[in-house]
């Protein structure tokens, strides 16, 4: 087997493991596997689909995993909860945006327009931790 193509193929594989595991391509995939799996038993290299293989399930599982966890509590729209400033607020023009901090550990992106001056000066107070 020539050691060259290892890097390659594994990137390749690696990549589509990653792609499928974000999108409904699983078809695309299996027929993929299947063409690349009769192209290396023609040419005697089944070891170096067993080796891109492995790559592609390692990579479609763990991002599978990760993406299937990421879930937060809280839905799109208005609610209320208490969370702390956690990082400097951007104040531009009438738009103040910010990463917060729930009380339950979440990092949730916040956005507020104001609607006045004095309310802009009272805005551009807020720091870190407040």
């Amino acid at each position: 087997m020539d050691r060259h193509r290892i890097f390659p193929c594994g990137a390749i594989s690696a990549a589509a493991g990653i792609a499928s595991a974000h999108s409904s391509l699983y078809l695309f995939l299996a027929v993929g596997f299947f063409l690349f799996f009769i192209l290396c038993f023609f040419k005697k290299q089944i070891l170096l689909f067993i080796i891109c293989a492995a790559i592609c399930i390692l990579y479609f599982t763990s991002f599978y995993m990760i993406d299937h966890f990421n879930t937060t509590i809280y839905h799109e729209g208005k609610f209320h909860t208490f969370a702390s400033v956690r990082d400097i607020p951007i104040i531009d023009g009438d738009r103040l945006s910010f990463t917060a901090e729930t009380d339950k550990g979440e990092a949730l992106k916040a956005g507020y327009t104001i609607r006045s001056p004095q309310e802009k000066r009272a805005l551009s107070a807020l720091q870190p931790g407040s």
